[in-house]
């Protein structure tokens, strides 16, 4: 294999498949292949497998093949050179990275073990989406997710879906949730479904990974105990996990609204910054929102903070405690300037519905 690229273009590559990197011992080892005017680079953890292609033009192959080695160790070896065209070539069992007089030789290893997108049968479930659509709704439901926990799978994990003609990812940590759906009619039969969790850390990896463009199409399949997404310069194959989701009927069962509060979204996104930093997370205290013809909203902590915005209040008043920097989460992803929060009663969550969003917040007691 001969290979000439421009060094940030393959530095860019590496970090994306490094992504992929975990405490399986092949995720230590990238599979850079170059074949059919394509330049691509490999690398499978135990969950996720990620290639990223350098396309013509970007590459140049003087002599086609394939090679695997250290990861880290091409990393450090590239981001070292200066900066302009490298030279990579095979010579028996090393790779030879060199620009002019510098020469930087790795050790190449055997096979290791790289999931493939074209490994999917007829069996698996395939969509077509915008890619900039696709990074928006992880972006949307993501932050309703836990942080990475074998303890508790589902809470850790997105819930995708296939149903109805529709795509559906929901994230629920117990506190906050998050569901967003995407109308698919028109691509795929009602008929059709599918599923798969797939955990929070490795779709944040996957949504940075996808270029914000409505000109280019991701394919998302699921099947063979796997899910993938496939763009322009990027495939990704996961392993599924396994488990029961939450109770989405239970979960989404919607009670009538005692008080329907519409409010300028950005006054009262200001307004959960500022709790957010008088309360000590750690301290678990809410931040008491009330109202009957206005919101008042205090926090108390390090300092405290009082507020009264202006607001359309339909129904009873009301009194309860949240989480400020959970009630922000919601509000970044929400998509209209003004918010509707339908209060449903003290033991209830807030509902916060827009279109094809769907976000629920738990409520938190209020200290005597």
């Amino acid at each position: 294999m001969k290979i000439c690229v421009e060094k940030g273009k393959l530095l860019g590559a590496i970090k994306n498949v490094q992504k992929a990197v975990d405490s399986s011992e092949n995720a230590n080892y990238v599979h850079l292949k170059a074949e059919n005017g394509i330049v691509s680079l490999a690398v499978c953890g135990n969950l996720l497998s990620i290639r990223c292609k350098l396309l013509a033009g970007e590459a140049i192959i003087e002599e086609p093949g394939s090679v695997f080695l250290s990861v880290n160790k091409l990393f450090h070896c590239v981001s070292l050179m200066s900066d302009d065209k490298l030279q990579l070539q095979t010579k028996g069992n090393t790779l030879v990275v060199s620009r002019k007089k510098t020469r930087m030789v790795l050790d190449t290893t055997t096979k290791a073990p790289v999931l493939e997108f074209s490994d999917f049968n007829e069996q698996a479930v395939k969509i077509s989406i915008s890619e900039i659509l696709l990074k928006q709704l992880i972006e949307d439901v993501v932050y309703a997710a836990s942080a990475d926990t074998e303890n508790n799978i589902p809470a850790s994990s997105i819930n995708i879906e296939i149903i109805d003609g529709t795509l559906r990812m929901t994230a629920c940590d117990g506190i906050q949730v998050s569901r967003r759906d995407v109308d698919l009619k028109d691509k795929v039969s009602s008929d059709t479904s599918a599923k798969c969790m797939i955990k929070k850390r490795n779709l944040v990896m996957i949504g940075s990974l996808l270029v914000p463009s409505f000109d280019n199409m991701a394919d998302f399949c699921i099947g063979n105990m796997k899910y993938g997404i496939r763009t322009r310069n990027i495939e990704v194959v996961g392993a599924i996990l396994f488990g029961d989701y939450f109770n989405m009927a239970t979960l989404f069962a919607e009670p009538p609204s005692k008080t329907d509060i519409k409010v300028n979204k950005e006054e009262l996104l200001a307004a959960m910054k500022r709790c957010s930093y008088a309360i000590d997370e750690s301290s678990r205290r809410p931040c008491i929102i009330e109202g009957e013809n206005t919101i008042k909203i205090y926090a108390q902590g390090k300092i405290e903070v009082e507020e009264e915005l202006f607001a359309d209040i339909t129904g009873e008043s009301f009194r309860f405690g949240v989480n400020p920097i959970c009630m922000e989460n919601l509000l970044k992803v929400y998509p209209e300037e003004t918010v509707t929060i339908s209060f449903k009663g003290s033991k209830l969550p807030l509902y916060v519905k827009h279109g094809s969003y769907t976000m629920l917040l738990a409520l938190i007691s209020i200290p005597k």
